[in-house]
């Protein structure tokens, strides 16, 4: 299977999921947004600014949906001091196992 059709069956699977129905619209993009940049391994570095930029949402909101994605695990989020984030998006995990960062 192609790359951009793997994506595209990403995005239904995440769309359809009843994991979706409970976030804001600001949350569902910051989501898609995170989906279209990480391809197949569902992991990638966009800083907030180029979060907010595909999102057409200010740094603020971007900030506040990254927290809520998290506290209810539909991502996953490395920080480490001067670098940036690397975030997981963890759209087929069991809530309940924590996730490893892939090498």
């Amino acid at each position: 299977m192609n790359r951009q059709k793997k994506i595209g069956l990403n995005l239904l699977h995440a769309i359809l999921s009843n994991r979706w129905k409970t976030l804001t619209k600001s949350e569902k993009a910051v989501m898609f947004v995170l989906l279209i940049r990480s391809g197949n391994r569902l992991q990638c570095y966009p800083s907030v600014a180029e979060i907010a930029e595909g999102c057409g949402l200010e740094s603020h909101s971007i900030h506040s949906a990254l927290r809520v994605l998290e506290e209810r695990r539909h991502i996953v989020v490395w920080r480490k001091e001067g670098c940036r984030n690397h975030y997981g998006v963890s759209m087929w995990i069991d809530p309940d196992k924590p996730m490893q960062k892939s090498t």
